[in-house]
């Protein structure tokens, strides 16, 4: 068997909450492929610790850390992150494997692809015994690799449901910035605004024949139930809506269409017809209301979609 290839300058920070099934196959998949693994362990209960220990001695490119409280996974997603150093950067769930060559083709792909800030394979998708249930494909990939940040935008805003390119490897300075931008307070969607933020400062690359093993572990969550879990389990409750997500995604498209003259109206027409569309109203003010409950009307549907359909065929 060829041994998986090293890649200096990628740190992979592996954030875990009670992972003792499945976090040593994850970092076996991962500490072959980078310079450095920073493994952050949120007070699991379930002996997760002891085998990040065990691997921390076994790879000296492991780095474990155990915290005495679970505070979240928004704090344990920020910090390995802040403590990497190296020009590239990517995440990896506590329950995830990489398939070999993933860290490589991925960098590979930035290398060639200089304005890149963003390089990403497919999930394919297993239960919690291993068994595939399915992999995701990014039909609207090319829209994201566009020389345009508002195509790249409205892609995102448009058709962005699973996140899972949130795996891919970063340029680190972009994600700093983004991540700096987007702030510390979690709510729901703050990985598409992310997502989005990074999209204004580069395009995103893909690369569908490079997988990961994502298992599909919470799928029935509530709102509810993935807010305490980004948040932790001293943090009070928060807001369950996505009406945050939609605000700042409104206003990315916004920044994205700055420069478009008289077309940046119908661009951000264009933008909260989705946002409405796919996840309710979300204005504030009475004008913002009466918008989106127009955008919401059947009629007014039908037309923007007509809209966008001659659009996009020329």
């Amino acid at each position: 068997m060829t041994p998986p290839v090293r890649r200096n300058g990628v740190t992979i920070g592996i954030p875990l909450y009670n992972e003792a099934r499945y976090i040593e196959a994850t970092i076996r998949s991962a500490a072959p492929q980078c310079e450095r693994a920073l493994v952050s362990d949120n007070a699991s209960t379930d002996g997760s610790s002891d085998v990040c220990e065990a691997l921390s001695r076994e790879y000296p490119s492991v780095t474990f850390t155990r915290h005495p409280q679970n505070q979240g996974s928004a704090f344990n997603f920020h910090y390995v992150f802040e403590r990497a150093s190296t020009p590239y950067f990517m995440w990896l769930g506590g329950h995830d494997v990489l398939s070999d060559g993933y860290v490589d083709n991925l960098v590979r792909l930035l290398e060639s692809n200089p304005d890149a800030v963003l390089a990403y394979g497919a999930p394919q998708y297993v239960d919690g015994d291993g068994k595939s249930i399915g992999h995701y494909e990014y039909s609207f990939a090319p829209l994201l690799a566009d020389r345009s940040p508002a195509v790249r935008t409205l892609a995102l805003i448009r058709y962005l449901f699973d996140c899972s390119l949130v795996y891919g490897v970063f340029r680190t300075d972009a994600l700093r910035a983004a991540l700096k931008a987007n702030g510390a307070t979690p709510y729901l969607g703050a990985d598409h605004v992310l997502l989005g933020r990074a999209a204004l400062a580069g395009r995103f690359v893909h690369d569908p024949d490079t997988h990961f093993l994502r298992r599909e572990m919470r799928a029935g969550d509530t709102a509810a139930a993935q807010v305490k879990r980004m948040k932790g389990d001293a943090a009070p409750a928060g807001e369950v809506s996505r009406r945050t997500m939609q605000r700042e995604q409104y206003a990315l498209a916004a920044r994205a269409s700055a420069d478009a003259g008289l077309a940046r109206t119908l661009f951000r027409l264009r933008a909260r017809y989705h946002l409405v569309r796919r996840f309710g109203p979300f204005g504030e003010g009475f004008a913002d209301r009466q918008l989106d409950r127009a955008l919401s009307q059947r009629l007014v549907r039908g037309s923007i979609d007509r809209l966008e359909r001659v659009l996009e065929t020329t």
